[in-house]
């Protein structure tokens, strides 16, 4: 038996091919219900939290989150316990890159600066952040990047821009944008990487984009620089979400989403393919995708970005337009925004509507390959 939340497209379809399924929603899946079914597998997205009190007395051996973050896994104790677990890391990373790339534009259009005069640092090179890099970098801007982690591993990361630590950026950049994941410990981590001490230090702030997790920012320092220095703030994910949101910091925020960034149709039906691969792997079996992977391809994408090529002022507009027309991220900001006495109660509702649209622009970093 295989436990399905109800949230992730064609899965259930897939998988009941090769076992029996239970498909229902997230709130109904308990630890009762998995040792009632005698489940041995269970397929979630990030809304399920999956540790020992779910799991302890049951029968599951495999957990597949259709999801890239895996804050909501214990996976330690998936290693402890033997059980195998899958994710969908990277299945949304084009969906963000558009929206950093929205972002960007929406401020050059806005402070009429040429984009091959403009600095970008990124911070995170992974599979969001390296294809940010490569759109920016198409667009003719300079592009700054940073990761540690990836260059203490020999990772070279000229490929992607100009090799820089984080207080290089903070000294160059107009713009910064960071991808990486949320990491409390260890010889990298990145709790409040963008702390009160931190923040000072940048020279020229002009945009502030921030899609990866909450607490990697100090929501307080981020308004005050918006105050002192017009610091444009275009942000996705808040400390506290989704029950308490700073109204000020929403306010203040020129671009605000409801950790929406990585919703596209894309991302969800390639989360779906993901988690069937790696349960096929796992079970030993051939299943059938082309269900996914047929709607993946009569679904492509409308504009590209690529070659070296500063974009004009009417180009730059017409892509905002595009962007602008598959997502609405103006309407999401002006909901979210005029909402912002009852923010907590915005956050999930619009984010509960939110309609996944197809991503416009084509993932770069395939053109790399």
């Amino acid at each position: 038996m295989i436990i399905i939340d109800d949230n992730i497209p064609f899965l259930g379809e897939i998988l009941s091919r090769h076992s029996s399924i239970l498909v229902l929603p997230f709130r109904n899946i308990t630890q009762q219900l998995l040792v009632e079914t005698g489940a041995t597998a269970l397929c979630i997205r990030s809304t399920l939290q999956v540790n020992k009190y779910l799991l302890h007395g049951t029968s599951v051996r495999f957990v597949g989150t259709a999801t890239s973050g895996t804050d909501h896994v214990d996976s330690e104790y998936l290693r402890k316990s033997n059980i195998q677990f899958a994710d969908a890391h990277g299945s949304n990373a084009q969906s963000v890159a558009e929206y950093v790339l929205y972002s960007v534009l929406r401020y050059q259009l806005q402070s009429s600066v040429p984009l091959q005069d403009t600095v970008v640092g990124i911070v995170g090179i992974g599979a969001v952040g390296s294809r940010v890099a490569i759109l920016l970098k198409n667009l003719g801007m300079k592009v700054l990047v940073c990761d540690p982690p990836r260059v203490a591993n020999g990772d070279s990361l000229d490929m992607y821009g100009v090799p820089s630590t984080l207080l290089q950026i903070l000294d160059s950049a107009h713009i910064i944008t960071n991808h990486v994941p949320l990491v409390e410990s260890g010889r990298y981590p990145t709790v409040n990487l963008f702390s009160r001490d931190v923040l000072p230090l940048w020279k020229r702030p002009r945009l502030f984009i921030h899609t990866s997790r909450g607490g990697i920012t100090d929501e307080e320092m981020l308004i005050q620089l918006h105050m002192t220095h017009g610091t444009m703030l275009a942000i996705d994910t808040w400390c506290g979400e989704p029950t308490a949101i700073n109204s000020e910091y929403l306010q203040r925020a020129a671009i605000a989403s409801p950790h929406i960034a990585g919703h596209s149709a894309n991302a969800k039906l390639t989360g779906s393919l993901m988690i069937a691969r790696a349960y096929a792997a796992f079970a030993g079996c051939s299943l059938d995708t082309s269900m996914i992977t047929d709607v993946l391809n009569d679904n492509p994408p409308i504009d590209s970005i690529s070659g070296n090529t500063p974009r004009t002022y009417s180009e730059m507009h017409t892509l905002v337009d595009k962007i602008e027309s598959h997502r609405a991220i103006s309407a999401v900001t002006r909901r979210f925004s005029n909402d912002y006495p009852q923010s907590d109660r915005a956050f999930t509702s619009i984010r509960r509507d939110y309609v996944n649209h197809w991503e416009c622009i084509a993932d770069p970093s395939a053109a790399c390959e």
